[in-house]
């Protein structure tokens, strides 16, 4: 099965020349016919050093954007496994995850000596990557918010609109609940929930069940009441798959790595001082470099930092905080991923007046890293939670 996700920003070892790679395609089956398959089809092919792909094309190959495949065609369809006509924007798939895109070859596909030549997904995970775990609970490629108002505890879904919210629909009682989150850690492409409850402190994973258009709610941690900090913000250790990140009273930082399945693999210590922080949150890549982010904000001086993912577990998780804001202004926050669609993780903002801000993000690691605040609109501290 082809996993969900692309490959890796920082993936190198499936790149490594004579590492078998998996062709899926519909093209031609022959260089003499113009005929395409008329079943989806597979092939082998070992990858190839760049070098060797340079020396076949000279200038046409561009290292770092491309990649080869293939052993050398043969001059004829005897003895030449390779990508023809028709399998263009076919993917190239190395342990369950696509690391090349059929692009472009010879004319008619076995010129002696020749390879398949791919589009290396690697290169471009940071335009990729960011839409793959969005808490888009409309189906239209946008992240929406999910939120509780206060006064009855009821549960609504703001769908987005680009730079602004449709009208919400409500998803019923979330009474005894102090955490909220979205996310979707069995890969099926329905949006996910994490829930604290606040009388026992137990995590609970809730998901939808297609069979049976119902949903079920799974334990997962037991009493995580001290736990000062929940954050989902996406895949964090570089497998595609999305993790869970707590912080316990101590400020200890956890990544707890996901497996797929809706459980998770042994807890890894990030690093110690995170009570420092009033917020904590992410949802996503801020820096556009395809590896989820994190945003916290400082109890003391309401610096707002930037934590760069590295795509990597443990201590070597986050790179150097960097300051990118001064936000005192602000009493609640929410980082549901990219909510404009433009494939960049934004972030929203409330005053203690009530007024929401929408921040796009434009993908720099600097004071940059959000565009000209959107208002949303007001009355927005009628909810006292958001996820």
């Amino acid at each position: 099965m082809i996993g969900p996700g692309c490959g890796e920003g920082n993936d190198t070892s499936s790149y490594t020349a004579g590492t078998n790679a998996t062709l899926y395609g519909w093209g031609r089956t022959s260089s003499t016919s113009g005929d395409i398959a008329q079943t989806l089809r597979t092939a082998t092919l070992p990858m190839v050093a760049d070098a060797t792909c340079s020396s076949t094309y000279t200038t046409d190959f561009v290292a770092g954007h491309m990649v080869c495949a293939g052993t050398p065609a043969t001059g004829s369809d005897s003895g030449t496994v390779a990508a023809c006509n028709g399998d263009s924007g076919g993917p190239l798939i190395v342990g369950g995850k696509i690391v090349g895109v059929v692009s472009w070859g010879v004319e008619d596909c076995v010129a002696s000596g020749s390879y398949s030549v791919f589009t290396k997904v690697s290169t471009y995970v940071g335009a990729t990557y960011p839409r793959l775990d969005d808490t888009n609970l409309s189906g239209d490629a946008m992240a929406d918010p999910f939120v509780r108002r206060a006064s009855d505890n009821t549960g609504f879904e703001y769908d987005s609109k680009g730079t602004s919210f449709a009208t919400r629909i409500s998803w019923g009682s979330y009474t005894d609940k102090n955490v909220i989150l979205q996310t979707d850690l069995n890969r099926d492409g329905y949006q996910d929930q994490i829930i604290r409850r606040a009388s026992t402190g137990a995590v609970y994973w809730r998901h939808y069940i297609p069979a049976s258009d119902s949903w079920t709610t799974t334990l997962v941690f037991g009493n995580w009441s001290t736990r000062t900090k929940i954050v989902a913000p996406g895949d964090v250790t570089g497998d595609a798959l999305p993790d869970l990140l707590s912080v316990t009273a101590s400020g200890i930082l956890y990544i707890y790595p996901g497996l797929g399945n809706g459980t998770f693999g042994s807890p890894v210590a990030v690093s110690s001082g995170w009570n420092q922080y009033n917020v904590l949150l992410g949802h996503g890549d801020f820096t556009g470099d395809g590896k989820a982010d994190l945003i916290a904000r400082s109890s003391s001086n309401s610096y707002v930092y930037l934590y760069p993912g590295t795509g990597k577990s443990g201590s070597g998780a986050f790179g150097a905080r960097i300051q990118v804001r001064t936000w005192g202004q602000f009493n609640a926050f929410d980082a549901v991923g990219d909510i404009t669609g433009d494939g960049r993780a934004d972030l929203v903002a409330r005053t203690s007046a009530g007024t929401l801000y929408l921040y796009p993000g434009t993908g720099k690691a600097t004071s940059d890293i959000f565009g000209t605040p959107v208002t949303i609109g007001t009355g927005w501290q009628q909810y006292n939670l958001f996820g």
